[in-house]
């Protein structure tokens, strides 16, 4: 009896000493893996602060020379800009000269250009072709032409008043054309700069 009540205990003391030592490795093993994971953790927010860091840095980087080369174009549009205006005020200071008087021969006296007449046909034809609008409202019968219709396309191509005198002269076709020359370059001096910042983003 005395000997079955030690096995007993000692039974009872084996589990005890089990189950402790279970519990103790499990929480030993609890305290290990959180250890770990709060490490890999911290690890994890230390890796993705080093990439948010470098990743502002390199943004930053690319907004200074985004925005300097932004300047630099937006600086050239100007001074191509002030050089445009600068030569159309020099051709326009020779408008007078080169269509009031001509030489008949190298070296002769200049004499006065006779007149040159430029018709209504050709005025309305300088302007259709630059897009400009015209005063196209009478037919060659002289007839108004129907609402909605092209004057071109009216009865005939020609215009009752085609070959009367616009009054334009030499001087205002050239000016015309120095005006539009002018801002034909300032548009290809913006195109060409937008071209060069859309390249400068790639």
């Amino acid at each position: 009896m005395y000997r079955r009540q030690v096995l007993t205990w000692l039974a009872v003391g084996v589990a005890i000493a089990a189950v402790s030592g279970l519990l103790g490795g499990g929480v030993l093993g609890y305290r290990y893996a959180s250890n770990q994971g709060e490490a890999a953790l911290a690890g994890l927010q230390r890796d993705h602060a080093v990439a948010s860091t470098e990743a502002s840095r390199r943004a930053l980087v690319r907004y200074q020379a985004e925005t300097e080369l932004g300047g630099k174009l937006a600086q050239a549009v100007i001074d191509q800009r002030v050089q445009i205006a600068t030569l159309q005020q020099q051709l326009k200071r020779r408008i007078p000269h080169v269509t009031t008087v001509y030489q008949p021969t190298p070296g002769a006296v200049p004499v006065a250009l006779p007149r040159v007449v430029l018709t209504r046909g050709f005025l309305r034809d300088w302007n259709r072709g630059f897009g400009l609008p015209t005063d196209d409202t009478t037919t060659a019968t002289g007839r108004a032409a129907p609402a909605g219709t092209d004057a071109l396309a009216a009865d005939s191509w020609l215009l009752g008043d085609d070959l009367l005198d616009s009054g334009a002269s030499l001087a205002d076709v050239l000016q015309h054309a120095q005006d539009y020359g002018a801002w034909c370059q300032r548009q290809a001096v913006q195109r060409d700069k937008l071209i060069d910042l859309a390249q400068g983003h790639e």
